[in-house]
């Protein structure tokens, strides 16, 4: 499973982490082999980075506030409010709370847990794996006849 990990970018491996923390794959089922899988679909994982800067940018003080002029950035209603004249006087903290009901925040963006991206945590099974990181020791038939024989760069789309 390491040869499949070592194939991912930090940002795939950390989706897939927080996909896993956060409760999103079966319980019970937590595995290398299932890791592997989920991090193979990251792309997949609803995970967004915070658009106009994480808390620990000047003039942002938390995830919340974060994520509230994250949504200004998509909202025009909104935006025009934190722009209008009594916009220093709203509460960003509480807006983003509010906001983000079905989110979960994290210091570099956030898992819109709204959305189902059908993160599947048996995929692939582990001889795919092994073909996948290019680690086929022997055997290469049974790599080419599975359509996974040549390694990969980055997360395959089946």
């Amino acid at each position: 499973m390491a040869g499949v990990l070592s194939t991912l970018d930090e940002d795939d491996a950390a989706k897939a982490r927080i996909w896993i923390e956060e409760g999103m794959s079966p319980a019970g089922r937590l595995s290398p082999l299932v890791f592997a899988n989920v991090a193979l679909q990251a792309d997949d994982i609803p995970f967004y980075a915070y658009e106009a800067g994480t808390r620990f940018d000047p003039g942002i003080s938390s995830n919340e506030e974060a994520f509230a002029l994250t949504a200004a950035e998509n909202d025009p209603e909104l935006a025009e409010a934190l722009d209008g004249r009594f916009g220093p006087y709203l509460d960003l903290e509480a807006i983003g709370r509010d906001l983000a009901a079905d989110c979960t925040l994290h210091d570099d963006g956030y898992l819109d847990r709204s959305v189902d991206p059908g993160i599947d945590p048996e995929l692939y099974s582990r001889d795919e794996l092994v073909c996948l990181a290019g680690l086929d020791v022997g055997d290469d038939d049974a790599c080419v006849m599975s359509g996974l024989d040549v390694p990969m760069d980055k997360a395959v789309v089946r």
